[in-house]
């Protein structure tokens, strides 16, 4: 270890050791868990990634580097494999709520996404601020800094510019 290394911390050339002598076992390794070459190769960066990182931040001497890089790898590919897993059930969850859903309903929120389009950026806040979150009137006006009888009058306003657009047939006409 040179002299103006911090104990503990793994120099250079020790590290460039470390890595040609095990990248190519900790790749396999895990390539054998995700069978897909490139995560293999994203996933054993990262596992040297992270064994570099707790090296710096620890700076305890690791009695076997290479156990130690198997342990991460295995952390790593379990992540991954997470990730995975997320991904896919949010895929599917996303799937089923598209096919799902009644066309009838589908056309009702393309219409009144449209029509919203056709109000002005104010009457859309507003809009969204009492229906869209469930705020109060007098929480709408607080946020938007306006009188409380304002956003009586103008969501009043909005609903029947909105029922214009869409002929009616929107559930806006009952009110707050």
């Amino acid at each position: 270890m040179a002299d103006h290394a911090v104990p503990g911390e793994m120099e250079e050339k020790e590290f460039e050791r470390l890595y040609l002598e095990t990248a190519p076992a900790i790749r396999a390794y895990i390539l054998h868990h995700c069978s897909d070459y490139d995560s293999a190769d994203d996933l054993c960066q990262a596992t040297f990634t992270k064994f570099l990182e707790i090296r710096r931040r620890d700076r305890k001497s690791v009695r076997s580097p290479r156990a130690y890089l198997y342990r991460i790898a295995s952390s790593v590919i379990a992540d991954h494999g997470r990730k995975l897993q997320r991904r896919r059930a949010f895929a599917e969850r996303a799937k089923r709520s598209r096919t799902h859903r009644p066309t009838e309903a589908h056309a009702e929120r393309i219409a009144l996404r449209d029509a919203l389009r056709l109000v002005s950026q104010r009457e859309r806040q507003l809009l969204w601020l009492l229906y869209g979150e469930g705020f109060r009137h007098k929480e709408v006006a607080r946020i938007m800094n306006i009188n409380a009888a304002s956003v009586r009058v103008l969501a009043f306003r909005a609903r029947r510019k909105l029922l214009r657009r869409l002929g009616g047939t929107a559930g806006l006409d009952r009110g707050t």
